[in-house]
């Protein structure tokens, strides 16, 4: 899910937190009705309901994609992968890569390069780095954006997150440190992330004035 908030139009909104709380823990019982509910409740255009299933060391992913109007099936996409030699993220990520086109309608341009061509394993830390950076945990998120950069020097968004966590908790150093770890690679990113990277750089140095010129730019 949080892959879709870094693909250009889409926002994710997390179903899983509207859920009944004898569901949280057993999603395989979300009934259709429900989940079209809680889409609608919302605001969301379309839900994805996916199953895993486990042969040996095979992984499979299989994501359907719903219409909250009519609830029509809308694609179906999936991916296989030898989990020897592939994570489940990354998986999963090849299978909602093959669902994107449906999900961004005719003439929109989705880039996930920047997580698809990635280390499996820092992509992985970066997920995780997101979901604590959303629920305010700065602490966590700044050590797992830099355990992914470990991982994989060429995840800038993971430097890109590592920057506003250590703003967030008012560690300058923390956050410089990520911010030349972004800077280095800023080249990879696309126009909105060079431009807002540069920003924080710039803010960082006390250059009030080019900050919000390129903050400006990002927005």
């Amino acid at each position: 899910g949080m892959v879709l908030d870094h693909a250009g139009p889409l926002v994710w909104i997390d179903g899983w937190r509207r859920l009944p709380g004898d569901l949280k823990g057993d999603p395989g019982a979300v009934t259709p009705d429900l989940a079209v509910e809680i889409a609608r409740d919302r605001g969301a255009g379309h839900y994805i309901e996916g199953t895993a299933f486990l042969e040996d060391s095979t992984l499979t992913i299989s994501l359907e994609l719903h219409s909250v109007i009519g609830d029509s099936l809308v694609d179906r996409a999936s991916a296989s992968g030898d989990l020897r030699t592939a994570t489940a993220p990354q998986i999963g990520l090849a299978a909602l890569t093959e669902m994107l086109p449906s999900l961004v309608g005719p003439g929109l341009d989705v880039d996930l390069s920047l997580i698809r061509d990635r280390s499996p394993s820092a992509v992985a830390l970066w997920l995780d780095a997101e979901q604590a950076y959303r629920s305010s945990d700065f602490e966590s998120a700044a050590r797992l954006y830099g355990e992914a950069l470990a991982e994989d020097s060429l995840l800038v968004l993971a430097a890109l997150g590592g920057v506003a966590a250590g703003v967030w908790m008012e560690e300058d150093e923390t956050a410089r440190g990520f911010s030349e770890s972004a800077l280095a690679h800023v080249e990879m990113l696309p126009p909105r992330y060079g431009s807002f990277a540069l920003g924080m750089d710039h803010y960082l140095r006390g250059e009030a004035d080019e900050a919000r010129e390129r903050i400006t730019e990002a927005l």
